[in-house]
């Protein structure tokens, strides 16, 4: 199937007013922004309300789309303000949202099916799978990975209907969006919460598990993405958005940016030099994985650098001799970065230019042979934001107005706006005309109250009043009956409606927690991190077991150990992969049946696939809701309920106050990580970076680890393609933070590379907290209780 637009549409970032714009300057299809809360880009500046209205409309006039972010998660206290919020982005017409919290997917379905929803790419969906269960819940578009190939492209488009978006340039996150817990660990600050304090941008060291130093740099830092040169391929790939990134990005970045893509796509050719988009913006680019896999990484800076110019050729007496890289003009004001770190830099204030030859004052730290980058080029900068900030008019809405007054009766109202003929007739009932004592209501008095609409998108059309006697109002009177015409044809949120909603969502999770059975004692969940380690653990005494299955072919060996675990007496729910691709998703579907007869007693998913096959092929076990899927909110817990989930593991980012929250809230019994190292990324990226072509046979896989400026030590594994960094410092919840949480059923242990010892006193310290003391004598690593305590923002 090809895409159903003609072309695709161009979705350019707009984290301000001049953005917006800008990429309405620059031919966008469509924009999209946020709010000033909700949204992923808090840091950016983002659409006060009072202006929202504006820009929609002002977007509008000129055929560009409007979809909104409202893509963080949720907590419980939020709800009422987040209702109020969707109910004002319902009321402003924008063209759809982008969203991520599972909590407020199945609200806005529940209560307001009619608007338009797309996924984030906070959302993480993998391959085809997670596609279909969006698709099934009347998603209008959803966005693919930026680690998805073109081929998978394809394919997918040809097996569904819902549109397809890809991001085609900007940044690149080293973690898969969504599942990147780094920011939250160390530094507080999430980025599903709009808050990310970019750990993937600072400097670190690799070593062995020998100590041995492999390599150092910004290790996770990434190139940006640049498709300029393969945009008929993703146009014939029948993609329907292509969506830039940039929302903290400049006007004029947002223009070039967005023109570029826009001359590209109705093919009128290339008028964007590469060199002038890294004046601009980059950090070096990459074609990203959808057209190669390898090299996306930057290790050598984590900054914008700017546009190569050329090489430091000499420096004599106090003179640096720059040898430019063609015919480059520079200019006063131009920013100049050198060496391949781009650390040391300059604004030219004083040089004099020869042709291909530059002399300017020699700068501490700057060596012969260095590369020198233009990182600012004033010229090009002016001229761009000369034509991002083009002004655009915008045409008023023109109001039909009459009115009616009668002695002691409420005013009758009736406005027209008279381009779509929309008619509302009322009354206000708080204001009742009295007779005059001396100055007498005319039309013309109030006629000049009625039309000062000068801060508003409207213009008073046509005017009538109708005045049954000698009348008076007062000034302020008649002021309120102008903004009580505004508020009907401009209507705002209904208060009222949001009560109602708030209260009956309120009492749907009040009722259905009451259904929640109360343990007690919960459950020990003991959580390998590799099938292989079953045999070396199998002596421990837990209530279930969570055991992964990352390959078909490791099915016989799951086989040996559910057997093994149900002869004595024990649960097995077996894990499916953490990344579900396309390919992959259809081999779990051809073996679903085999795995399903499995002595098995559930399945714990964490991702949309994996819900996706377990809902479709209708599994006679038990399903559970991992930490991946953000279960951050107890309307989250009555979507995964809907979705045929009967557990659900809490966020990882959840701090102690909402935990508690959402214990009182929940609609389904809670599992509760309380042990063990936490994974903070994973990554399709590889660090080692060996430039061998075939990865399925690496030498390179196994333990790391990855060490920050601090000297805190990651635990790092490179396993079947795939990079897993965990946090320096393991979890270890006590006592003190598990004392009220009387619904979380099962307390979960994970375990990565301890030994027998050390999760043997874990079991036995979970399975009375209350009594036992709040030291476990066998870790050998500092001990943290994550967000519990210092939460998150």
């Amino acid at each position: 199937m090809k895409n159903k637009r003609n072309r695709p549409e161009i979705l350019a970032p707009a984290g301000n007013e001049a953005e917006i714009i800008a990429a309405i300057n620059a031919g966008a299809d469509a924009v999209y922004f946020g709010g000033p809360f909700f949204n992923a880009r808090l840091r950016a500046e983002n659409i006060d309300i009072d202006h929202f209205k504006h820009m929609v409309r002002l977007c509008h006039q000129y055929s560009v789309k409007v979809y909104i972010t409202v893509n963080t998660l949720v907590k419980d206290e939020e709800w009422a303000e987040l209702i109020r919020y969707i109910d004002f982005l319902n009321l402003a017409d924008v063209d759809g949202m982008i969203v991520q919290d599972p909590g407020l997917i199945f609200w806005i379905r529940a209560n307001y099916p009619m608007i338009k929803l797309q996924t984030s790419t906070q959302a993480s969906i993998g391959g085809l799978n997670g596609v279909k269960f969006f698709e099934n819940l009347v998603f209008f578009r959803t966005v693919l990975p930026r680690e998805m190939p073109i081929k998978e492209i394809k394919k997918i488009r040809q097996q569904t209907d819902i549109e397809l978006k890809v991001f085609i340039h900007g940044a690149l996150c080293y973690a898969r969006s969504g599942q990147c817990l780094m920011s939250s660990l160390i530094g507080g600050r999430s980025g599903n919460r709009g808050m990310c304090a970019q750990p993937c941008r600072k400097r670190y060291r690799l070593t062995d598990e020998n100590g041995r130093t492999i390599k150092q740099g910004y290790l996770l830092s990434m190139k940006d993405l640049n498709t300029s040169n393969h945009v008929a391929e993703l146009v014939n790939a029948g993609i329907d958005a292509f969506k830039i990134e940039g929302r903290l990005k400049s006007p004029h970045y947002v223009y070039q940016v967005t023109q570029l893509y826009r001359q590209l796509v109705d093919g009128k050719g290339q008028s964007t030099s590469s060199q002038e988009l890294d004046s601009v913006f980059g950090r070096d680019f990459t074609p990203g994985w959808m057209f190669s896999n390898k090299n996306h990484l930057n290790t050598d800076v984590q900054k914008k650098r700017g546009a190569y110019i050329g090489k430091i050729e000499n420096i004599e007496k106090g003179v640096m001799k720059i040898q430019l890289d063609g015919s480059i003009q520079l200019n006063r004001g131009d920013g100049l970065a050198f060496g391949k770190n781009a650390q040391v830099g300059c604004s030219l204030t004083s040089f004099s230019q020869r042709e291909r030859t530059v002399k300017i004052n020699q700068i501490r730290g700057v060596k012969t042979g260095m590369p020198v980058y233009r990182n600012k080029n004033v010229k090009l900068a002016e001229s761009l934001t000369e034509k991002a900030e083009r002004p655009l008019s915008f045409n008023k809405i023109p109001l039909d107005i009459s009115l009616s007054f009668s002695e002691e009766e409420p005013v009758s109202v009736q406005v027209k706006n008279a381009n779509t003929g929309q008619t509302q007739a009322f009354e206000i009932k708080e204001i009742k005309p009295s007779l005059a004592k001396k100055h007498a209501l005319t039309e013309e008095m109030v006629r000049q109250q009625i039309q000062k609409l000068g801060d508003t998108d409207f213009y008073l059309s046509e005017f009538s009043v109708t005045l049954n006697g000698n009348l008076f109002l007062s000034r302020s009177d008649l002021n309120r009956i102008r903004r009580e015409i505004i508020a009907a044809i401009d209507p705002v949120v209904n208060q009222t409606k949001i009560q109602q909603n708030t209260q009956q969502l309120r009492y749907e999770l009040e009722t259905k927690h009451r259904e929640v059975s109360v343990q007690n004692n919960p459950q020990i969940s003991l959580r390998l991190w590799h099938y292989g380690q079953y045999a070396k653990f199998a002596d421990m005494q837990v209530d279930e077991w969570a055991i992964p299955l990352e390959h078909i072919s490791e099915i016989p060996y799951i086989k040996k150990i559910g057997q093994d675990i149900h002869n004595k007496g024990e649960k097995l729910r077996l894990i499916l992969p953490e990344i579900i691709n396309t390919q992959k998703g259809l081999k779990l579907d051809q073996h679903f049946e085999m795995l399903d007869n499995l002595e098995i007693d559930g399945y714990l998913v964490r991702n949309y696939e994996g819900l996706e096959i377990c809902r479709r092929h209708g599994t006679m076990h038990s399903v559970e809701a991992d930490t991946n899927l953000q279960v951050f909110n107890a309307v989250s817990t009555m979507a995964f309920n809907s979705w045929g989930c009967d557990r659900c593991a809490v966020s990882c980012e959840l701090d102690g106050s909402s935990l508690k929250k959402l214990n009182e809230k929940t609609v389904l019994p809670l599992s509760l990580n309380v042990y063990g190292f936490q994974e903070v990324m994973v990554s399709d990226n590889c660090v080692i970076n060996c430039q061998n072509n075939d990865c399925t046979s690496c030498k390179n896989n196994g333990r790391y680890h990855l060490i920050d400026e601090k000297g805190a030590s990651f635990p790092f594994v490179l396993q079947d393609q795939k990079v897993h960094i965990f946090n320096a410092d393991k979890l270890c919840l006590t006592s003190k933070e598990l004392k009220g949480l009387d619904c979380v059923d099962v307390y979960r242990i994970n375990v990565l590379n301890e030994e027998p010892k050390e999760i043997a006193e874990a079991i036995a310290f979970y399975r009375h907290p209350s009594t036992a003391t709040d030291h476990l004598q066998n870790s050998q690593h500092r001990l943290t209780t994550g967000n519990f305590h210092r939460g998150i923002q």
